[in-house]
């Protein structure tokens, strides 16, 4: 299962974007991620609208997940303290290990375009 949660609370400029074209994009992007990892076994892909954390739980929850991999979001280091972290959220509570894969922010958004 290969999940993007859309979470407003954490869009830059969500008055800028539709609930449809941010899911859209977000599909669009899972769709690339898939393709490039080139992964030997079926993947689904999901995009849901909420809270990151609880998505995230309540998915791995339901498929009975063994293992959540997560990507670092590109905070800074005050913007973690005053939002708090998707990635410490899901650790503190998940039903299984988490993995979280750290990489700058510049190489990520190379990557994705």
């Amino acid at each position: 299962m290969v999940l993007n949660v859309v979470d407003f609370a954490r869009v830059a400029h969500p008055e800028e974007m539709e609930i449809g074209e941010r899911e859209k994009r977000a599909r669009e992007e899972l769709d690339r991620l898939v393709a490039l990892a080139g992964l030997p076994v079926p993947v689904e892909t999901l995009v849901t609208v909420g809270p990151g954390p609880a998505d995230i739980l309540r998915i791995a929850a339901q498929y009975d997940a063994g293992l959540i991999v997560m990507a670092e979001s590109g905070h800074t280091a005050l913007q973690r303290l005053m939002l708090g972290s998707v990635c410490k959220a899901v650790i503190r509570s998940a039903p299984c290990p988490v993995l979280v894969h750290r990489e700058t922010v510049a190489k990520t958004q190379r990557a994705a375009a």
